[in-house]
């Protein structure tokens, strides 16, 4: 299973509530791809998107912090589309039983990672430093193939004159 997560949670607590809902539900986890993004504006819920007999799913978190028993609804509801399931047949059965998952209360927090300032100018050095090495080493191999074509040049001139 590959979790591609582009938010700032902890992918190992994502794959960890994955797995319990996949085992729960009966689903083989070898090669499902869940995508973790965040949802476009503050004011929307936890959405999901899941597709008929694939097996990859795309979840999208709020920002900041989400509820554990609404995002393991959500799973399993995707990943009953997944095996098949319309929304026709999920209505009675399947619909989104957050009820089912309150044995793992709580609230995922997203993690804040600090950048380290980066210091531009001595990037932007290096950078330099590598075209200069680059753009010389080609310059030296032109420089070659002029001197190589000199002397072919020379040679077929001594050539032509004989005849």
């Amino acid at each position: 299973m590959i979790i591609n997560n582009q938010t700032n949670y902890n992918t190992f607590e994502i794959r960890k509530y994955f797995n319990i809902v996949a085992d729960i539900v009966g689903v083989e986890k070898k090669g499902y791809v869940v995508y973790v993004a965040k949802v476009k504006t503050s004011r929307q819920r936890i959405l999901g998107q899941g597709w008929f007999h694939q097996k990859r799913i795309l979840i999208y978190l709020q920002k900041e912090k989400q509820d554990i028993p609404m995002l393991m609804g959500i799973i399993e509801h995707e990943l009953l589309h997944n095996l098949g399931n319309t929304h026709d047949v999920m209505l009675h059965s399947h619909w989104i039983d957050y009820k089912k998952w309150e044995s793992y209360a709580g609230v995922l927090v997203e993690e804040i990672k600090e950048k380290k300032p980066v210091d531009n100018r001595q990037l932007r050095y290096e950078k330099v430093l590598m075209k200069l090495t680059h753009y010389s080493a080609k310059l030296k191999r032109i420089e070659n193939l002029i001197k190589k074509y000199e002397s072919k040049k020379k040679y077929y001139d001594k050539v032509l004159i004989k005849n």
